[in-house]
């Protein structure tokens, strides 16, 4: 008799996504705005993947997000990023990417073995999201998102 276990702890996220993840566990930064940040399990058919999301909350809930997703490639074993922003307060989701092939068109990819790379991406990113105090230094950092290197 075989005998399998109740809980999977890791949610079919593949190795990649926590080798990003293990490389950005202690990262922190300077917040005076009241970022709200939030990790989960995201699923797009076969990338299960890990999300950051961050959201400001400009005016009385008027949200602005960040989202960053990043696992392994369905097609080879490279690390992605994906970012997009939103205007919500919900977690993203599955239907999002459905909206729109922008994301897919700005993926970053990263070699098998470049989850430091990728890390550091993310940081970049977030470090720049985080500078962001009004809606216009946002909607700039809208415009130049997919241009951070």
């Amino acid at each position: 008799m075989n005998r399998i276990k109740l809980i999977d702890n890791k949610f079919g996220i593949k190795d990649p996504a926590f080798e990003v993840a293990n490389e950005l566990i202690d990262v922190s930064f300077k917040d005076d705005f009241g970022t709200k940040i939030r990790t989960f399990p995201f699923y797009n058919g076969r990338e299960s993947s890990i999300g950051v999301s961050l959201e400001k909350d400009f005016y009385k809930n008027s949200y602005r997000q960040l989202n960053i997703i990043f696992g392994e490639n369905r097609n080879s074993d490279n690390i992605f990023v994906d970012l997009y922003l939103k205007t919500t307060w919900n977690r993203p989701s599955f239907s999002d990417f459905q909206e729109s092939d922008i994301w897919y068109k700005n993926r970053k990819y990263f070699e098998s073995d470049g989850a430091k790379k990728a890390a550091s991406f993310i940081k970049r990113v977030i470090k720049q999201y985080m500078k962001i105090k009004t809606l216009e230094e946002f909607n700039n950092f809208e415009e130049n998102l997919y241009k951070i290197k």
